[in-house]
Parts: structure tokens; C-alpha cells; sequence
């Protein structure tokens, strides 16, 4: 992408070490543009001089709406690395194509597929219903899923058929379904159990 607006510093704190001698937090903004869609990127990272040298940006637009909460690329960290490369690779090209957008969607599911240990003939249908038998998704997830396949499939063959934008929130809706039961539930889950744990153990101190 190519930066357009590079680096607009925003002072948060300042610290004083001693000696005379200060150092300022501060947050850089930058906005680029995509040379495939012509659309705008906000990013942020933050820098001291007493930070680790790598910097790592922060993408604050535009922002993918998902089920339960926005899951933009910043947010996919605790997908497998097959899942996040799949639909990481899909949001690239929501923007621009939604064939393209429909077709990685379904790649993502295989991807999906392969992390649950249900691949069967590599038949995407097959395989998301051994999902559904080995009881990983309850049956509506299982229509949901299988909606996306065949949104998939009219993507993907020309003679079905083509996506257009008007479906592309339908598309996004049916697979961050999918990905936030799989992958977000259980971490909010082990998360919420974490700090009710955490909280019982300050009540049990306290008394």
C-alpha cells in the first residue's frame, strides 16, 4: 500500500527518568492506500524510546463486522494458522471481488475442516457433516456451514451463476458465524472462567 498521510504523532505521557533527562509516549498514525480498491487504511503504533524496536500497527480502518464483535486481521490471533491465513486471505479481497470473496470463504471452511480433524475425501460437503456427527457443531451450524459451501460454489463456477456485493454481508454473517463458535466461544469461555476464578480467590482473601 502506498502511505499518504505518514506518521502524525499524538503525545500520550511523559516520564521522567532523572538527570534531566525525559521520554514521551506517543501514538503514530498513518493512512495508506490500496492500490487494488482505492480505499483508505488507518493504522497505529505506539513508540518511547525505551520500546522494543518493532513496531507493531494497529489496523483502526476499516474494520470486518463479524457475529459477535468486529474481527478485522489485528483480531485473529487465537485462530490456527491455517484458519487465520485463509480468512485473513478472503478479507483482502472482500473489497474487490465477491466471487473471489465467496470462493475463500469456502477455502477458509476446509481450512476449518482440516483443523477439526473431520476431512472426509476432500469433500467439503462430506466433511462438514462429519463435523456435525462428531458433534464439534450443532446442527444449525451445520446449515449455516453448509449455505456458505454452496454461496461457494456458485463463486467458484461460472456456469452457476455470480456473487455480487448484495450478497457479501450474508457471506461474512454465515462464516464469522461458523469462526466464532469454534474459536471465540471457547476463549471467552476459558477467559470468563479465568476471572470468576480470580475473583473468588480476592473474596476468599478478604474475608
Amino acid at each position: 500500500m502506498k502511505v499518504v498521510v505518514d506518521e502524525l504523532p499524538v503525545p500520550l505521557e511523559s516520564t521522567h527518568h532523572g538527570d534531566g533527562y525525559y521520554s514521551s509516549l506517543k501514538a503514530y498514525y498513518d493512512l495508506l492506500l490500496c492500490p487494488a480498491c482505492k480505499e483508505v487504511t488507518l493504522r497505529k503504533h505506539l513508540w518511547d524510546d525505551h520500546l522494543e524496536p518493532e513496531v507493531e500497527y494497529k489496523i483502526l480502518y476499516p474494520q470486518f463486522i463479524g457475529a459477535t464483535h468486529n474481527l478485522d486481521s489485528n483480531e485473529l490471533y487465537h485462530f490456527p494458522e491455517k484458519v487465520r491465513k485463509a480468512y485473513k486471505a478472503a478479507l483482502t479481497v472482500k473489497s474487490i471481488d465477491a466471487n473471489a470473496y465467496g470462493v475463500l470463504l469456502g477455502r477458509t471452511l476446509e481450512s476449518v475442516c482440516i483443523d477439526q480433524e473431520t476431512v472426509v475425501k476432500g469433500n467439503l460437503y462430506n466433511s462438514l457433516q462429519e463435523m456435525s456427527k462428531k458433534g464439534k457443531i450443532p446442527d444449525k451450524l451445520f446449515s449455516i456451514a453448509r449455505r456458505l459451501k454452496d454461496f461457494r460454489n456458485v463463486g467458484a463456477h461460472a456456469f452457476m451463476g455470480e456473487l455480487t456485493e448484495e450478497e457479501i454481508p450474508i457471506l461474512e454473517k454465515l462464516c464469522q458465524m461458523i469462526l466464532s463458535y469454534l474459536y471465540e466461544l471457547p476463549m471467552l469461555d476459558r477467559n470468563s472462567e479465568q476471572v470468576l476464578d480470580s475473583l473468588k480467590k480476592k473474596n476468599a482473601e478478604s474475608r
